[in-house]
């Protein structure tokens, strides 16, 4: 028993943290982000969608990931391209800001949340104990039974 409930953990974690970012969005912006030398990494999460981000001319330098939250921010505050059904993929303003080396990917927060609810209730149905018997067992019917008796 152990051993299924170590292998479930991580499938529920993992889904509660994705509801809880998916939640937490509609309240304001929740940001990630980390510099490289040369390249800046973000991630966006604002009013159930999340921005994945890359810009390759960075100039700047920080040692750890810089978690912020922001009230009352919306994807309008953000500037954020129009999206459909909620993806996008690409340079979010090729005009106003015509840099090739900027890439961004939104998708809404369902997506990984529904996937990640597939793959625990997978992991789930594949860690259940197995029955020893079944629900509902069934007799053989032998001939001897089939015969209607004669009552005097």
């Amino acid at each position: 028993m152990l051993r299924r409930w170590l292998i479930r953990t991580p499938f529920l974690m993992a889904l509660a943290s994705v509801l809880t970012i998916w939640i937490a969005s509609y309240f304001g912006g929740l940001t990630v982000w980390k510099w490289y030398p040369g390249v800046f990494l973000n991630v966006d999460f604002v009013q159930g969608s999340c921005d994945v981000g890359e810009d390759r001319d960075a100039i700047y330098y920080a040692w750890g990931p810089e978690f912020h939250f922001h009230p009352r921010v919306t994807t309008a505050n953000q500037m954020w391209p129009r999206t459909t059904l909620g993806f996008f993929w690409g340079n979010p303003s090729p005009h106003a800001w015509p840099r090739t080396d900027e890439f961004h990917f939104i998708f809404p927060l369902w997506l990984p949340t529904l996937l990640l609810a597939a793959l625990t209730w997978f992991i789930w149905r594949k860690t259940r104990p197995k029955s020893i018997g079944h629900a509902f067992p069934v007799e053989d019917a032998s001939k001897e039974q089939l015969r209607p008796t004669h009552q005097a």
